[in-house]
């Protein structure tokens, strides 16, 4: 080391240190330069994104404060409709449910009527073929009885 402090100017170690040590110095400054730059820009996007987000939410609460006071509007303009066809379905339902309540009390005798005829026709037609094969037996017996000679019973004449 002694050495090179004697003869720093013609030493080649002494120089390329010394050049070295600038080098790196500048490298270092840059460095903090860089940093501080990007830290700076940083730092505005992030405000910038606050100030944005910040407008944002503000441009929403409007528009939702004014959608509500929209649809409030027009509900109040509307209620008087509203209430009209309100009432209109509730008569329309209630006339809908008489009619079906007067359906069903005139189809039950209808029901009623319709059970009976079968019933009185199924009676009918017993009492039709009772007669019919009372009949048919009845005529057997006359044409029996006007032939003797079936029966073998003696003539009487």
């Amino acid at each position: 080391m002694a050495y090179e402090f004697q003869n720093k100017e013609n030493s080649v170690l002494f120089n390329y240190r010394e050049s070295e040590k600038r080098n790196i110095n500048k490298v270092r400054a840059d460095l903090t330069t860089v940093k501080d730059l990007y830290e700076n820009e940083v730092t505005k996007y992030q405000q910038q994104a606050e100030r944005d987000f910040k407008e944002y939410k503000e441009n929403q609460d409007t528009y939702i404060s004014n959608s509500k006071k929209t649809l409030a509007n027009w509900l109040l303009f509307k209620k008087g409709k509203f209430n009209e066809l309100y009432d209109n379905s509730n008569e329309e339902i209630n006339n809908l449910q008489n009619q079906y309540g007067q359906l069903l009390q005139l189809e039950e005798p209808v029901k009623y009527w319709r059970n009976r005829a079968k019933e009185l026709n199924n009676k009918a037609n017993n009492l039709l073929l009772m007669i019919g094969a009372a009949s048919l037996l009845f005529a057997i017996l006359v044409y029996l009885l006007k032939k003797p000679k079936l029966l073998n019973y003696p003539s009487i004449s």
